[in-house]
């Protein structure tokens, strides 16, 4: 990443303004004797998608209340667009779309969009045109004048998406957007969101704790465990300095876990799902012994098989 007279090139090529859009110094935050936010400190740079990882009760939810204000923050200090939040979260606001993880509204969707849109314009033509382009953007024209309470999870999940990009924030805050979402919408969500920070110049500040999503789209990750920032980095060293095991994905049929835990050198098989499991071996060969074998047996079919699986808990880990 180089920078210009002020600016920074990234890696999608296009140039950036290089100052922090998000900034987290020394914060806490506690909920009686719990530390849910334990000195947490990191930089958001304009233009990008960066990943907020961790296991459920890690913090990201909590982050995220603390930079609306939902939550205040015990101590540190919190910056947005350069701008204290606690001074300044009303012109802050105006500038961000949130896509929540909490329940939307009871109310139409159409509804829900005209009145976050007011905020943006007085036109009601130019709103109308822009509620129009919007639901089409997310996939939204067939049911957004519905109201929220007889949509599907994925209906609800496209019109918070919708909701958050109305106004042509600045910088989106993603809370799990892809929950709820199918396999084909989500991977429509993550080339949204790259188009958002190639094209368009945004940033996306991206809460997940699905790491395959992460690694699709984000420039960098911030990994936290019991509020604090464990790991930060891009994924590709982050993986580089994790002790990855000799883990295997695999996806077969006519086999059990029980039966490919007797094969040669494996220590462990888990259960993804039914036909897919993670195999953990004890040698790091080129072709491991199980997999021989396997291809061997006639009464099984191997549809699938991929090496390096991550041990997702040791990306939560203190060092």
């Amino acid at each position: 990443m180089k920078t210009l007279s002020g600016m920074t090139l990234t890696s999608r090529g296009k140039i950036q303004m290089s100052d922090e859009v998000i900034k987290f110094k020394n914060v806490f935050k506690s909920f009686g004797e719990t530390k849910a936010i334990n000195d947490l400190t990191f930089t958001i740079p304009r233009g990008s998608i960066v990943g907020f990882l961790g296991p459920n009760g890690a913090g990201k939810s909590t982050s995220i209340g603390l930079m609306f204000q939902f939550l205040r923050q015990d101590s540190g200090e919190i910056d947005i667009f350069g701008e204290n939040v606690k001074e300044n979260i009303i012109n802050i606001k105006k500038r961000i779309g949130l896509i929540p993880d909490s329940e939307l509204p009871k109310v139409k969707g159409e509804t829900l969009l005209r009145h976050t849109g007011r905020f943006s314009t007085s036109s009601t033509k130019e709103l109308n045109l822009k509620i129009e382009q919007m639901v089409r953007r997310v996939g939204a024209e067939s049911f957004y004048k519905k109201s929220t309470q007889i949509l599907s999870r994925g209906q609800r999940q496209r019109l918070k998406i919708a909701n958050a990009m109305i106004n042509d924030p600045e910088l989106i805050i993603a809370d799990e957007p892809s929950s709820g979402l199918d396999p084909i919408s989500r991977d429509q969500l993550l080339k949204l969101f790259n188009h958002l920070v190639s094209e368009e110049g945004k940033t996306i500040f991206f809460s997940n704790h699905v790491v395959s999503e992460i690694e699709q789209v984000c420039d960098r990750l911030l990994i936290i465990s019991r509020g604090k920032l464990v790991r930060e980095g891009t994924y590709t060293d982050i993986l580089e300095a994790l002790p990855i095991k000799n883990r295997y994905a695999l996806t077969a049929k006519g086999i059990t876990a029980e039966e490919l835990a007797t094969y040669p050198d494996v220590v462990r098989v888990e259960v993804l799902r039914n036909g897919q499991f993670i195999v953990t071996v004890t040698n790091d060969d080129q072709t491991p012994e199980f997999l021989k074998k396997l291809t061997e047996a006639p009464s099984i079919t191997i549809y699938s098989f991929s090496k390096g699986m991550v041990d997702l808990s040791s990306l939560f880990k203190e060092d």
